[in-house]
């Protein structure tokens, strides 16, 4: 018989439905600390969370719960279950080589399929607002026809729109190898260090995931098919050139 037990990786909360933790009522959310295990009976996978079932007793007399998947490690038959498939990455992607960072689930409809062409290269963006609620809003819209796989909010916060495996329409002529990255900024703005660390770590696990080597992530208007029409990244990674994108990557992403 399989037997199945999890592993909190860090300090946690339980809860007992898929909702922000502050529409939660007290008894619907339960905190773990890190190091604690349970022996679970069944497990699914929900967008960005790992829905149990506990196998011999209950938590504050319930048995099924919620917890989110970056917070835990799934052992079966006493041996880690490598990889819990988030529904973004169904479809592409390798075994994982470095962890992913958390990732906030937020559709857009805006997407066509790659028709089997494999993921090549990331371009980099600047929303040319600082107003999230405005890019996440305008992404979901079916009327906008743009979106991205990825959206980097100021606080560091990693939202994602499209699934890797489907081609978001980032930059014209470019989507159908690549990942688009979208960071909420001014025209005049830098990445934010919170903004920065995170969209580090999302560009290292990326470029783990599908081999994608440094010299294959560029901004958008250094894209071959926008030479000098648009400005976008901006002032991202200091100045408007290529030459400064190409310092930042060096120093965080070679």
């Amino acid at each position: 018989m399989t037997t199945f037990t999890l592993k909190i990786l860090r300090d946690t909360v339980l809860q007992q439905k898929l909702l922000p933790l502050e529409e939660l009522a007290d008894q619907e959310k339960h905190s773990v600390p890190a190091g604690t295990e349970f022996p679970i009976h069944s497990y699914l996978q929900v967008v960005d969370h790992l829905r149990f079932t506990l196998e011999h007793h209950t938590i504050a007399g319930c048995s099924i719960w919620y917890v989110n998947a970056d917070d835990i490690q799934l052992l079966k038959d006493g041996g880690i279950v490598q990889t819990l498939e988030h529904p973004a990455q169904r479809g592409h992607g390798t075994s994982e080589l470095c962890r992913r960072p958390p990732i906030i689930w937020e559709p857009s409809p805006n997407f066509s399929s790659r028709n089997g062409t494999p993921i090549r290269r990331i371009i980099l963006h600047c929303t040319a607002t600082n107003s999230l609620a405005t890019v996440l809003s305008w992404f979901r819209h079916p009327d906008c026809q743009v979106s991205a796989h990825y959206v980097v909010a100021r606080d560091g916060k990693i939202y994602q729109m499209v699934r890797d495996s489907e081609k978001a329409w980032h930059a014209y002529g470019e989507n159908a190898d690549s990942i688009g990255i979208e960071h909420v900024a001014d025209v005049h703005e830098q990445l934010s260090p919170l903004q920065e660390h995170s969209t580090i770590a999302l560009i290292r696990w990326l470029m783990a995931e599908y081999r994608i080597p440094s010299y294959a992530i560029t901004g958008h208007r250094f894209s071959p098919s926008h030479p000098g029409d648009i400005t976008c990244p901006h002032h991202l990674f200091g100045d408007e050139t290529e030459e400064a994108l190409r310092r930042w990557i060096t120093r965080n992403l070679a």
